[in-house]
């Protein structure tokens, strides 16, 4: 968001003098860039601003999951497997309720009457990721008991 901001102000910048320069292709180029930076700094500043962010907190009763439609507190005794599975490099942490309920999250197409609940640091490298899914995974196996399911 602040690059996108940042290059915006500087494409607006460039494109100013480059119109008093004479260099109108020039010009219109960094105006183009300025517009398209700009854009995005907007849709970044919308997203922090005005969507929920997603989580997940395992604790000994069951999972609370966050999300933009809303909380829900899932208890151990309403979940009867919970893994984290990865699909094409992005990990997702899958619930296999007792009672099928679509409020979970979109139905994790590869495991029969799984959910994805959550995406498990898709945005950061792959130390980060590593880290996360073993932090997940530890505390899975701490509070999950035996819906708790450690295949990789």
């Amino acid at each position: 968001m602040v690059f996108a901001g940042v290059g915006g102000v500087v494409a607006l910048g460039v494109a100013a003098k480059a119109s008093r320069g004479g260099y109108d292709g020039l010009a219109a180029a960094a105006g183009v860039i300025a517009v398209l930076l700009g854009l995005s700094a907007a849709r970044s500043l919308w997203r922090v601003l005005v969507t929920r962010p997603r989580s997940v907190v395992v604790t000994a009763a069951g999972l609370a999951i966050s999300a933009k439609d809303g909380d829900r507190v899932l208890a151990w005794p309403e979940i009867s497997r919970v893994r984290v599975v990865t699909e094409d490099s992005k990990p997702w942490l899958v619930v296999w309720p007792h009672t099928p309920d679509r409020t979970l999250g979109k139905r994790h197409t590869r495991r029969e009457g799984g959910f994805r609940v959550h995406p498990v640091s898709h945005h950061h490298g792959k130390r980060r990721q590593t880290q996360d899914i073993q932090n997940l995974r530890t505390a899975l196996h701490r509070h999950a008991g035996k819906a708790y399911d450690p295949t990789p």
